[in-house]
């Protein structure tokens, strides 16, 4: 009887059918929900426990097979985000423990349309979303719950004009792979200063006190080791660099620049044809003038071993260093110190698409001002998605 039930559980699909078969017509509904939860066991200024969540939902639809226009996407999604930060609440630290802490509010997201041309190989998105969705980003930093690794590195979201999710602006991004392995991306988005929770995300306006952040990123996925029988070990490395108009009026961001470096190599594989295996990873963020970034420089590493476990083929255990100069903008800092954040955690593959992480942080002079007792939290995040 066990055996029958953990093989139930393993085919397990929170995705009602009837959206399978939207999907296949070309509307593709998806939703994904996560929560953190945190609490600092030791050190910070006082100790608290904190609790927050992000709901994400909207709609793809697919022009090829809705109306045979090829190439073609539309997407639309909001989110819905609640809760509180332990960062804020208790420690006093920069790089924020609970990653989908931010923007607590319901708040329409994304609106743009993506066409491709020549088979796939290059591509134009335009509309409403954010810099960070495009640019560096890659799919090993959503592993961990410390948003100064999580989605995009923090120092780059703290600069004026780089918008990560959930705030969306109006920007361009084309895509081109000139060869097998490499593609380029540039993109212009709208820098600014207005609310973008105000009206629940909907406020779309365009100011005269508007920047302009510029991008450009050139990537390389080389696959090491290949042979006729089975893959290879698959690495990914980019360079990009930004730079932005100022802005004016209250609470203005002045004209930066800068560039990030990211590179992740799996090392090994425990199967010839499989996911299971070890992979390691760096990146660091440098902008210019110091005085434009709450953290000018950052530096983060980290490994990822995915089915370290024998018969737990999905589960990953990973282990981060987020660390970051504290610039001039922080109060009271003197432009030299420096926060870091030691990160482990192992995440669980429940039945489908859901997960449930414990997660460990140890995070050294919290605010990089010397001030603030070295802090471990004690944590997890959960999430489901269909």
């Amino acid at each position: 009887m066990l055996p029958q039930l953990l093989a139930a559980a393993e085919n397990f699909d929170w995705r009602p059918a009837f959206l399978d078969e939207l999907s296949g017509r070309g509307v593709e509904v998806f939703a994904d929900y996560t929560n953190n939860v945190a609490g600092n066991a030791i050190g910070g200024q006082r100790q608290g426990f904190t609790y927050a969540d992000s709901t994400q939902f909207g709609v793809n639809l697919d022009f090829e097979k809705l109306v045979s226009w090829e190439g073609l996407q539309i997407s639309v999604s909001a989110f819905d985000r609640n809760g509180r930060s332990l960062s804020d609440e208790a420690v006093g630290n920069i790089f924020t423990i609970q990653q989908v802490y931010g923007g607590e509010t319901f708040s329409f997201y994304s609106l743009y349309f993506d066409q491709e041309f020549a088979e796939g190989a290059a591509s134009l998105k335009a509309g409403r979303f954010a810099v960070g969705d495009d640019f560096a980003t890659s799919s090993i930093y959503g592993l961990y719950m410390n948003y100064g690794i999580d989605s995009n590195p923090q120092s780059l979201t703290m600069i004026p004009g780089f918008s990560s999710s959930p705030e969306a602006v109006w920007g361009a991004r084309i895509r081109f792979d000139p060869v097998p392995n490499w593609q380029v991306l540039a993109g212009a988005f709208q820098s600014t200063t207005l609310n973008l929770y105000s009206d629940q995300g909907f406020d779309w306006a365009i100011n005269s006190s508007d920047g302009i952040l510029l991008i450009g990123q050139v990537g390389w996925s080389p696959e090491f080791g290949k042979t006729s029988s089975g893959s290879g070990l698959q690495g990914n490395y980019w360079f990009g660099g930004f730079a932005t108009t100022p802005q004016s009026g209250v609470d203005a961001g002045p004209a930066a620049h800068g560039f990030y470096w990211h590179g992740d190599q799996m090392v090994f594989r425990e199967k010839d044809n499989g996911s299971e295996g070890l992979a390691v990873w760096a990146v660091f963020v440098l902008s210019q003038p110091d005085s434009t970034s709450p953290v000018p420089f950052q530096i983060n590493a980290g490994l990822v071993y995915t089915g370290l476990i024998p018969g737990r083929d999905e589960d990953v255990l990973m282990a981060g260093l987020a660390s970051g100069q504290i610039g001039d903008l922080e109060p009271d800092a003197s432009g030299n110190g420096w926060e870091a954040v030691l990160e482990v955690g192992y995440r669980i593959q429940l039945p489908g698409t859901a997960f449930f992480q414990p997660n460990l942080q140890w995070i050294l002079d919290p605010g990089g001002r010397g001030n603030i007792p070295n802090t471990l939290v004690l944590g997890a995040q959960m999430g489901v998605s269909f």
